[in-house]
């Protein structure tokens, strides 16, 4: 609980972020905007930290000392201007964008299952669990995302299943974020950026479950592995293939000279982005072949390029989801090669 310990654990839920959609680059907000924030756990402490906290399952008594979601907003971008209703029942009158922080409630151990009976804790009766959001979490999502351009944030363990609503440009997984919500702000306004992946299957539908990478019907909302970035591809290759020269062997010197061509600025946007997706990806799949000879400092460097052929394959959308999952599960078993030829089939 020391501040640098809590300054670890911020920088860790950062990390954790996964950005599922980002239609029109939606984030990161602008720190000055007109924000709209809304949903039950936006400025819930308990909800943030699922079933374990200093009781149990948050339900009575203290929780923990932290920082909410939307305090989190309020200290990251202090000029921005905060209307805040858990309900949407405040006039959003003004407001330029809605972000709606929705998710489950605490549970832990069997009460969590979906589908258990009902319960009761200390004559609190808790809500039943599902892979969808709850009806009224829901219904602010619906009329917030219906009013203006949305980020919907998820605070759950585990994928919940958002249902359609106009509006909705974003969407996060925010996982349980403990004490740290500003964590969760840093990466809404850009003071870090996106970098997380799926660690699960995201479903379309609860109806989906279980579903899992291999399958030999895989149709999900979000594969295993997505995750949109909102860093520089550019200069997240630069920065890797200079460390790269140091300590490498004649493979990774040959893929150092296949990425620096493919870093030439003609393939690039001014904002780091992939212009030529075609030389790029051809570029850094010759770059992989080479580093699967190397004999030291190749596995990091690999995983750096495979990162940017992620970012090129995912630009179109999760519309290949089983290369996409396939390619990361490829790069978990050391085989980088195989996962930037799934990923350029995907691109």
């Amino acid at each position: 609980g020391s501040a640098a310990h809590r300054r670890v654990a911020r920088r860790a839920v950062a990390q954790s972020q996964v950005l599922l959609r980002n239609d029109g680059g939606v984030l990161p907000l602008k720190r000055t905007a007109k924000v709209y924030v809304a949903g039950r756990s936006a400025n819930d402490i308990g909800n943030q930290s699922g079933g374990w906290t200093w009781t149990w399952q948050g339900i009575s008594g203290p929780i923990q000392p932290g920082t909410t979601i939307l305090e989190g907003i309020r200290e990251v971008a202090p000029q921005a201007q905060v209307t805040y209703s858990a309900d949407a029942s405040a006039p959003a009158d003004g407001s330029e964008v809605g972000v709606v922080v929705v998710g489950e409630t605490p549970y832990a151990e069997g009460f969590g299952d979906v589908g258990a009976p009902p319960y009761a804790d200390a004559g609190v009766p808790r809500e039943p669990k599902s892979m969808a959001l709850q009806p009224g979490d829901q219904a602010v999502v619906d009329k917030v995302c219906g009013a203006m351009r949305c980020i919907v944030v998820v605070v759950a363990g585990r994928p919940q299943v958002v249902g359609d609503a106009a509006g909705i440009e974003g969407l996060v997984a925010a996982w349980l974020p403990g004490t740290e919500g500003a964590g969760v702000a840093d990466t809404l306004f850009g003071r870090r950026p996106f970098t997380g992946q799926l660690p699960v299957t995201w479903p379309r539908t609860p109806e989906q479950q279980p579903i899992n990478a291999g399958d030999a019907v895989y149709d999900p909302a979000y594969p295993f592995g997505w995750g949109l970035r909102t860093d520089s591809a550019r200069d997240r290759l630069t920065a890797a293939t200079r460390a790269a020269l140091v300590g490498g062997d004649r493979h990774v010197r040959a893929a150092v000279a296949d990425a620096t061509a493919v870093l030439a600025a003609r393939n690039w946007t001014r904002a780091g982005a992939v212009r030529r997706p075609a030389v790029v990806v051809a570029g850094l799949n010759d770059a992989l072949a080479h580093l699967a000879k190397a004999k030291r400092g190749g596995a990091g460097y690999a995983a750096e390029l495979v990162s940017v052929l992620r970012d090129v394959a995912q630009s179109s959308g999760p519309d290949s989801p089983a290369l996409l999952a396939d390619a990361d599960v490829a790069l978990l078993a050391g085989d980088a090669v195989r996962a930037g030829a799934l990923l350029a089939r995907a691109s």
